[in-house]
């Protein structure tokens, strides 16, 4: 299925094995060719995995022992550092000598939304059993040195509730294009329970239909997201 600003597939698992009959033939080959055009990319985040990885030893007799790689060290300590920097927010606003005060009042007001949005989207992540939002974007940039973050809008949020949902994902499961305004289609491949993606899929009111499967069984999952 295909929305834009925000499409859901499920692709394949043992009863759903052909990828490119729940696809149009259009929206299969989109996502592929932009799959395959991030393959150097994803090569590179794979090679560079492999430095940081902890291999325990493999002596059964003795007690477990593990070794930490310099690569390991090096992320630890790079996300560590990036986590203790507060995000410095930017807004350009044209100050004139009569609005000054008024524009001072607004940037004080978009700071304010600012701090109180991280704070509600941290508490969000942990709810869900993640790691606060700099704490993760910290992680994937010392690691990857990429980011990939995504926000949306919710609907039907309680009064005073917090009406987006923020996400951080591994580069290394993502692909998008660019165009002249930023980032113009987003591929995402991962594997998640089909009830998961069900109840994902029910609360974005995304399309799952003629799709199978066991609620416990693992499918792959391709989110593709058009601007």
């Amino acid at each position: 299925a295909h929305r834009s600003l925000g499409g859901h597939v499920v692709v394949a698992g043992p009863k759903n094995r052909s990828t490119n009959k729940q696809l149009s033939d259009d929206l299969a080959q989109t996502t592929n060719r932009i799959w395959d055009d991030w393959s150097s990319v994803r090569r590179r985040m794979q090679k560079e995995q492999r430095l940081f990885d902890v291999e325990p030893d493999t002596d059964a007799s003795g007690p477990l022992r593990v070794t930490f790689p310099e690569g390991w060290n090096i992320v630890r300590m790079t996300t560590a550092m990036l986590s203790t920097n507060r995000y410095v927010y930017k807004c350009h606003m044209p100050l004139g000598p009569s609005d000054t005060q008024q524009a001072k009042a607004r940037l004080s007001e978009l700071e304010r939304f600012m701090v109180g949005f991280q704070h509600e989207a941290d508490l969000s992540l942990v709810r869900r059993g993640q790691y606060p939002l700099q704490t993760q974007v910290a992680f994937f940039a010392a690691l990857r040195g990429w980011i990939a973050t995504q926000t949306l809008l919710l609907k039907d949020v309680p009064n005073g509730g917090f009406p987006y949902q923020v996400n951080v994902f591994d580069p290394i499961d993502c692909a998008c294009t660019y165009d002249d305004g930023g980032i113009s289609q987003f591929v995402r491949k991962y594997k998640d329970t089909w009830s998961a993606v069900r109840r994902r899929a029910d609360r974005l009111g995304w399309n799952t239909r003629g799709v199978s499967a066991d609620d416990n069984e693992m499918v792959d999952v391709v989110d593709f997201y058009d601007g």
